[in-house]
């Protein structure tokens, strides 16, 4: 037979199996993604994605050196750290304050943990120069701007 597009021809048995797939499928058989031992969430994916789409943007397919690609690799893991760090601390201070925060006390937060952030990004192994280090951390900065406007 072919479907016709009707709703009412799909059987209920074949519904109830998707979903029972669906629901085996997004909840216990996705496993979290890893680059170079980082997992890759949710919360860094666009960002991470919208790097590559940015480094290979017009560019025709080109060889890269060993060096770059751990300059590549050690920045975007640092980016993810970074993100991932900020996220699990806002939301510990948001699971303190289900209420809510005034606007003062939610920017002195922020402004602390941001410092946390630049503190562990000091820690952090970034192949190549110190002004790969400053874009790096100029980019952190900016990705910590969008997720702050997320818990505002």
């Amino acid at each position: 037979e072919t479907w016709t597009g009707n709703v009412g021809d799909v059987s209920e048995d074949f519904i109830r199996f998707i979903d029972l797939y669906v629901r085996d499928v997004f909840t216990e058989g996705l496993d979290t993604k890893r680059i170079l031992g980082a997992e890759l969430s949710t919360i860094t994916f666009p960002m991470v994605l919208k790097d590559f789409v940015q480094a290979f943007e017009g560019a025709a397919p080109a060889a890269m050196s060993f060096t770059q690609a751990m300059t590549s690799a050690t920045v975007l893991l640092a980016k993810e750290q970074a993100m991932k760090s900020y996220a699990k601390k806002m939301d510990e201070i948001a699971a303190r304050a289900p209420r809510g925060m005034d606007d003062k006390a939610f920017e002195e937060t922020n402004r602390s943990i941001s410092k946390e952030i630049s503190n562990e990004f000091q820690r952090m192994t970034i192949f190549g120069s110190d002004v790969t280090r400053s874009e790096a951390w100029r980019a952190i900065e900016e990705n910590l701007r969008t997720l702050h406007a997320r818990y505002m």
